[in-house]
Formats: structure tokens, C-alpha cells, sequence
């Protein structure tokens, strides 16, 4: 599914009135209705109503919004709702649908007015709906907007966002006031801002609703990005051939590991061969050999080669260079000559920091090499502040990836993979539970097999990622937290299970 910037999407709402006739009151109806449905559907004030509802309203469409959803909400049967105005002037079509409620009997006050009555209904509601600001808003929310933000976030009930959590928008930047949604239902196509790692956090559960604009429209609307889930597996692997065996699947070597950090290396190592790569081998200082060696399964471990082919011959498809694997002369060395070799790479972790040194006398070519960073590792790759790389980070990613031209594969509770002609892909990972040692390995080692596999390294990292979030939603639902060699097993089998042609 595509993901647009409200700047797409307010010139899609403008195009369908003024070339395609669509009213915006219609427009407003429809999104309108559909979100009621949803909050009837999806809360526990919609499924009983039991308790209070609070519908906060701004002047603009997206007050317009929340108004005519909660005429469909007592036009339901739900009828303990009060509206909240966050001021008394209304734009043309908020003011008409008030004027509705007004005259069906729906209560409503003013925030301006009744800031304490308003607080203690904020603070008793099962429901509040958020319709203060949408894709229209510039900057940051200040006075009587940000207090009434405050006195959402700190209510007890369900928050229900319509199309975004106000005080979310393309110009948001962390610490910004905004509400915190548990749902937030988005109209026609998710908004780019709802997936990048700051406005995440904010955005809850995310539902996209219709809205009834034009098909033909919607088809013509630019997409920064572009969400993939697991349904996008299947198209990205590998199809394996019936005469397919080892040495027809891909060499990977793996550099990585050193004292007190060999884990980082078994399951990077592991992860590659669990991937479908045909064979690994693990390039480690000789004093860890037999550690390593001791617990390797199919995992070749052996010590360091010389160049870009095997000592027994064999010519490596892929490498991959970084989990654990110390920072040293000696280290800097080995990814020059790694990526004068011409190979598809992957670097992570200890890898980043040698490239970061390699950047300070010389321009490295990355081109075919995917980097893995954290945020915080990606802020010292850009030379930007964290809060900078989780607010806004594709204009950041572009920059180094055209510079590089490597694909970039930004991690966290939302991944996003970005490739140097600017196609970017994104993963709703928002699972907790991948958050712990070595998992980070595993992707490393995951994308490296793909790799080796002769995927291209945008496709190559896209697919580990969804199938190492995948594997991590089963690994939870099997056992709530989990250690990251517990991927494995789960990587084998849904690695094969959606491969084409099985």
C-alpha cells in the first residue's frame, strides 16, 4: 500500500472536488461514517456503551469529521456523548454539521469557556475521539490547543484519532505537543507521517478507512513509500528449484566476533544458513576457533582468509561484516579490502564504525552493500541528532544513500528500507519483544543470505525484514519474550513456507 505526505493527500481532496465533483460535505460524510463503524466496532464504548464519550472539535474539516461521527455515533444508540469545542468560531462545514447535532440535541461546550467542567468529563470519558487538527496543520500546537492535548493524554479512556493525532503532521519533530492515540483510523491512504518512528509511538493501532474519493485519483496520488507486510514474503523470496542444492544457493562469509562478543557471531552466522543460503562460513581470529567451531552446526567456521575467495577455492556471493566484530586497525583493513572486492555486502554494528573511519580519508563505494543501523547509530553515519533521525529520516537516508549508493535499512519499532533511487519501503514491526540482544544479528545475518542468494540488496533487505518481524509476532505469541536464538527455528520454517514454487 502506498503511503502519501499530507501535502499528496490535501491535493487528492482538492482534485476530487474541483476536477472530479465530489463534494467535500460528501467526502466528509463518507470518511465520517466509516470511522463510526470502526469505533462501534473496535472500542469498548462502541460494543457496549457503557460509559461516556468526549468528542473534541477543532474549526476545521477534521472538526468536521469528528462531528458528523458522532451523529452516526448517537444515531446508533450511544447516546452519552458530549462534544468539545476547542473554540467557539467553526469553519463553513464543521459549522454545518454542529448545527445538526445542535438541533438533534447532542450537548456540547466550549473548552475556552468551561476549561474544569471539560477536564472532568476528559477525566471520567471511556471514549474520547480526537478531531482537533488533520493533514492541514503547520507547525506546533501552542496555548489552548496544547492544554486541551494535555488534558487528552491524560484521560482514562480509549483516544480515538481521525486520520492523524493532532498535533501530528509533516512538519512534527519530537517533544512537539500531541495526542497519543490506542486507535487511530486514517482516511483513504496511510499518511507518511503516521509511519516514521517518531509519529508512530503517537498513532496507536492504525485502520484505514474509505472515504469515497475517486479511484482514478486515488491511483494518480505520488507515494513517498510504500508499507510491506507479510503478504509481500511471498513475492520477494527465492523461488527454490527441485535441483537446487548447496553450492547453487549462494557462499555467504560472515565477519564476526571477538572476545566476549561470539554470540553476535553464532547467530549471524546461523540466521544466513537459516535464510536458504547453501553454505556459511564464519571468518574468526584463531584464539576463537574452537568456540566458535564447538556449537557451529552447519555453520563452516574458519580462520581468516586473505581475500575475497575461500581458502578452499570457492568464491564467496555475499558477505556480511560488523556483529561483534571489534574495532581495530586490523578490522578497517579487512572491510577495505572487503569492499574493494566488487561482493554484495551487508554491514552492521562494529562494521558502521569502521565505515564511519573509512568516510573521514576517502568515499567508500557501497554500491550493492546494505548498512543496518539503529537510530543511534544512524545519527553518527549522518552527523544528526537522534531526535532529527526519528522525527524526519528519509530526507537523511536519501542524502547517504545517493552519496553511497547503498541501500539503507533504518531499524526500529517501524524499519524502513531505502534504496538509492529513492524507492522506500516500510515495516509496522511495533513488536517490543524483538528488542533484545542479538536480534539485530539475525536481520544482519538473514539479509546477507538473501543476498548470497542473489536477491538485488534493496529486495534482499526488505524481505529479511519482514521475515524477521514475522518470525518475531510467532516467537511472542508462542512465548511472550524470547531470546533471539528462538528466531531460528521460526526464520526456517516461514522462509520456506512462502517460498514460490514449493
Amino acid at each position: 500500500m502506498k503511503v502519501p505526505t499530507c501535502a499528496d493527500m490535501a491535493a487528492l481532496d482538492g482534485r476530487s472536488r474541483t476536477e472530479f465533483g465530489v463534494p467535500a460535505m460528501i467526502l466528509m460524510e463518507n470518511a465520517s461514517r466509516s470511522a463510526a463503524e470502526i469505533i462501534l466496532r473496535e472500542t469498548r464504548f462502541g460494543r457496549t456503551g457503557e460509559g461516556s464519550a468526549v468528542v473534541a472539535v477543532g474549526k476545521g474539516n477534521n472538526g468536521g469529521d469528528a462531528l458528523v461521527a458522532a451523529r452516526h455515533l448517537w444515531a446508533s444508540g450511544r447516546r452519552n456523548i458530549r462534544v468539545l469545542l476547542l473554540q467557539a468560531g467553526l469553519g463553513e462545514l464543521p459549522r454545518m454539521q454542529f448545527e445538526i447535532l445542535r438541533r438533534w440535541g447532542i450537548p456540547s461546550l466550549l473548552w475556552e469557556e468551561s476549561p474544569g467542567e471539560a477536564a472532568a468529563l476528559l477525566d471520567k470519558a471511556s471514549l474520547v475521539v480526537d478531531g482537533l487538527y488533520g493533514i492541514g496543520l503547520r507547525g506546533s500546537l501552542e496555548g489552548a490547543s496544547a492544554g486541551l492535548v494535555e488534558r487528552i493524554n491524560a484521560s482514562p479512556g480509549e483516544v480515538v484519532c481521525l486520520d492523524l493525532p493532532s498535533g501530528l503532521g509533516s512538519g512534527y519533530r519530537m517533544g512537539m505537543p500531541a495526542v497519543r492515540a490506542d486507535l487511530t483510523i486514517t482516511f483513504e491512504l496511510p499518511k507518511l507521517c503516521l509511519y516514521l518512528p517518531a509519529g508512530r509511538l503517537l498513532a496507536g493501532r492504525i485502520v484505514v478507512a474509505p472515504a469515497g474519493f475517486p479511484p482514478a485519483a486515488v491511483a494518480e496520488v505520488p507515494a513517498e513509500a510504500s508499507l510491506v507486510g507479510e503478504a509481500d514474503l511471498a513475492g520477494l523470496l527465492p523461488a527454490p528449484s527441485p535441483g537446487d542444492y548447496k553450492n547453487t544457493r549462494g557462499h555467504v562469509a560472515v565477519f564476526a566476533g571477538a572476545r566476549g562478543t561470539t554470540g553476535a557471531a553464532s547467530l549471524a552466522a546461523e540466521a544466513a544458513l537459516r535464510s536458504g543460503a547453501g553454505l556459511v562460513s564464519l571468518f574468526t581470529d584463531p584464539d576463537l576457533l574452537p568456540v566458535l567451531a564447538a556449537g557451529a552446526g552447519g555453520v563452516m567456521v574458519k580462520p581468516l582468509p586473505e581475500g575475497p575467495e575461500d581458502r578452499d577455492g570457492g568464491r564467496f556471493s555475499a558477505f556480511l561484516a560488523g556483529p561483534g566484530w571489534g574495532v581495530t586497525g586490523e578490522r578497517l583493513s579487512r572491510l577495505e579490502a572487503l569492499l574493494r572486492s566488487g561482493l554484495p555486502g551487508v554491514l552492521d554494528a562494529d562494521g558502521l564504525t569502521l565505515l564511519n573511519l573509512l568516510r573521514r580519508t576517502a568515499r567508500p563505494d557501497l554500491r550493492g552493500r546494505i548498512l543496518t543501523p539503529h537510530p543511534g547509530e544512524f545519527a553518527a553515519l549522518s552527523g544528526r541528532s537522534r531526535e532529527e533521525v526519528l522525527s524526519d529520516p528519509l530526507p537523511i537516508m536519501d542524502g547517504i544513500c545517493r552519496e553511497l549508493g547503498c541501500v539503507l535499512a533504518l531499524k526500529g519499532h517501524v524499519t524502513i528500507v531505502r534504496e538509492p533511487d529513492g524507492r522506500t519501503r516500510i515495516f509496522d514491526g511495533m513488536n517490543p519483544a524483538l528488542g533484545t540482544g542479538g536480534s539485530g544479528d539475525v536481520l544482519a545475518g538473514l539479509m546477507a543470505g538473501l543476498l548470497g542468494r542473489g536477491l538485488p540488496p534493496g529486495d534482499a533487505a526488505a524481505a529479511a525484514v519482514i521475515l524477521h518481524g514475522r518470525a518475531g509476532r510467532m516467537a511472542r505469541e508462542e512465548g511472550g519474550f524470547f531470546a533471539a536464538q528462538d528466531l531460528m527455528p521460526h526464520i526456517s520454517r516461514e522462509a520456506w513456507k512462502d517460498a514460490p514454487g514449493k
